[in-house]
C-alpha cells in the first residue's frame, strides 16, 4: 500500500510536470483570436491596409503580396499615419525573411507575426508600446530581438517557440512580461530583466534548454509556476532579497544549478519549486519560510546540505526525497525528525518538535516508538503501514496527527493518545490491525 501510494504521487507529479512544460496552457486558442480582421482599404508597393479603427487619418497593416520577402512599412500611405500592425496581418507567411516597421507604429496586435517560420530579423518601431499576445509565435529562424525603449508590455506567448533566437534585450521601460513570453526559445543563452519587472509570469521562460544566466531585478517581489522549468544549462540562481514568492515546478528539472540563494525574505515555495535540480549540493533555508512544501527538493540527488536559519513549521511529503540528505539512517532537521530508521526500537531524540510526513512509515520490523514530551506534530503517513508496531503513546504535547498517520498500523498492544490532541487528519488509525485503547 505503502508503495502503490508513493508511486501515484510519483505519476501525479510527472503529469503536472508534463503539463506544465509541454503544450502550453494559455487561455487563448492556438488558432488565433475569435476577431473580424478589417477588409483591406488598399494595395501599397505589394502591402495591404485599412482604415485605423482607433485613430483618425491613420491606417493599419493587414498583410502583404506573397511576392515580398524584405518589406519595409513606410510611414505614411495616402498621407494617412501607419501606426498598427493588425490581428492575424503576416500570420503564417512563409515568405518573409525580414521586416522593418515605421517609428509611427505603437502596437503590433496579437497574432500579427504568428508562424512566420523563415523570418530571421525585425526592426521594431520606437514608438511602440505593447507588443500583443503570440504576436510572434513560432517565428523558428528569429534570431535576435531588440525591443525598443518605451514598451511596457510583452503579451503571453509573443515570442513563444523562438528555437533560434539567441537574444533579447529588454528595455528599462518593460513592467509587463505575460504568462509564456519567451517559452520554448531553446537557443537563448541569457536574460537581464529590467527593473520595472516585479512579477515573472507561470512558464515566462521555461523550456528555454540554453539559458545559462538570467539577471533578476533587485524590486522582483513573485516569481510564477514553471517560470524557469527545464532550463537544464542554467548553473546559477542568485534571488533578490526582495521575493516572497516562488511558484510550483519554477525551477523543476533544472539539472545544472549548482548555486542557489534563497531571498532572505521568502514565505513560499509551492509545490515541487526546485525538483530535479540534480547538481544542487547545499541550500539555505531562510529564517522567513516557515514550511518546505511537498516535494519542494524532490530527486535533488547530489544535496547533502540542509541549513535552517530559523524554525520550520512543517516539512511536507516528500520534501527531501531522493536526496543524499536522506541516504543516512536518520536525520533531524530544525527541531523534525525527517527520516527514521528501521530498527525494531526507536527513540525520538528530546527535544523534537514534529515528525515529518513518512518519515518512520513503511518501517516493517519497528516495533516500539518512544515519543518525548517536546512533539507537537505528527505528519501525514508518519507511521504508515508500519504493522508490527505494538504499543503507542501520544503524549500530551501533540496537538496535530497527520492524515493516515498510523493507517496500516499493527497495535498489538494498545495506543494512548494525550489530551492536547485537537486535530486527527483523515484516516489517521484507519485498518489499524489489532488496535485496543
Amino acid at each position: 500500500m505503502k508503495t502503490k501510494r508513493i508511486t501515484s504521487g510519483i505519476i501525479a507529479a510527472s503529469m503536472l510536470t508534463v503539463a506544465a512544460l509541454g503544450e502550453m496552457p494559455f487561455r487563448n486558442s492556438w488558432y488565433g483570436p475569435q476577431i473580424p480582421v478589417a477588409a483591406a482599404a488598399g494595395t501599397y508597393n505589394g502591402i495591404t491596409y485599412s482604415d485605423s479603427w482607433t485613430v483618425e487619418n491613420a491606417v493599419r497593416i493587414t498583410g502583404c503580396d506573397e511576392t515580398v520577402t524584405s518589406l519595409v512599412i513606410p510611414e505614411e500611405i495616402d498621407g494617412k499615419t501607419v501606426v498598427e500592425i493588425a490581428y492575424n496581418a503576416f500570420y503564417g507567411n512563409e515568405n518573409l525573411t525580414s521586416v522593418v516597421i515605421p517609428d509611427t507604429v505603437t502596437v503590433i496586435e496579437e497574432y500579427a507575426f504568428r508562424d512566420c517560420t523563415n523570418l530571421k530579423s525585425i526592426t521594431l518601431p520606437k514608438g511602440l508600446k505593447t507588443i500583443s499576445e503570440y504576436s510572434f509565435t513560432s517565428c523558428t529562424s528569429l534570431e535576435e530581438i531588440v525591443i525598443p525603449e518605451g514598451v511596457e508590455t510583452i503579451g503571453e506567448g509573443a515570442f513563444w517557440q523562438c528555437e533560434s533566437l539567441t537574444e533579447a534585450l529588454l528595455p528599462d521601460s518593460l513592467s509587463s512580461l505575460g504568462m509564456g513570453a519567451f517559452s520554448s526559445c531553446s537557443a537563448l543563452k541569457k536574460i537581464v530583466l529590467p527593473e520595472g519587472i516585479t512579477e515573472i509570469n507561470s512558464q515566462t521562460f521555461n523550456l528555454c534548454s540554453s539559458l545559462e544566466s538570467v539577471v533578476f531585478p533587485e524590486n522582483l517581489k513573485s516569481i510564477g509556476t514553471s517560470a524557469f522549468s527545464g532550463c537544464s544549462e542554467l548553473e546559477s540562481v542568485i534571488l533578490p532579497d526582495s521575493v516572497t514568492s516562488i511558484g510550483s515546478f519554477c525551477f523543476d528539472s533544472c539539472s545544472k544549478i549548482k548555486e542557489l540563494k534563497l531571498p532572505a525574505n521568502l514565505e513560499k515555495a509551492d509545490t515541487a519549486a526546485f525538483q530535479e535540480c540534480s547538481s544542487l549540493t547545499e541550500v539555505t533555508i531562510p529564517a522567513s519560510l516557515k514550511c518546505l512544501s511537498d516535494q519542494m527538493f524532490y530527486q535533488c540527488s547530489a544535496l547533502a546540505n540542509v541549513n535552517v536559519e530559523g524554525e520550520l513549521e512543517d516539512i511536507k511529503n516528500n520534501a527531501l526525497y531522493g536526496t543524499a540528505l536522506l541516504e543516512n539512517d536518520t536525520v533531524y532537521l530544525a527541531g523534525w525528525l525527517v527520516k527514521g530508521t528501521g530498527e525494531e526500537s526507536f527513540e525520538v531524540k528530546a527535544g523534537t518538535k514534529g515528525i515529518a510526513d513518512n518519515a518512520l512509515s513503511s518501517n516493517t520490523d519497528l516495533k516500539n516508538v518512544v515519543l518525548p514530551d517536546s512533539l507537537v506534530y505528527i505528519g501525514a503517513y508518519a507511521f504508515y503501514d508500519d504493522i508490527s508496531l505494538t504499543e503507542v503513546s501520544i503524549p500530551d504535547s501533540v496537538e496535530v496527527i497527520g492524515e493516515k498517520a498510523f493507517c496500516w498500523g499493527g497495535f498489538a498492544g494498545s495506543l494512548t493518545i494525550g489530551n492536547s490532541v485537537t486535530d486527527i487528519g483523515a484516516e489517521a488509525f484507519n485498518n489499524c490491525r489489532g488496535f485496543s485503547g
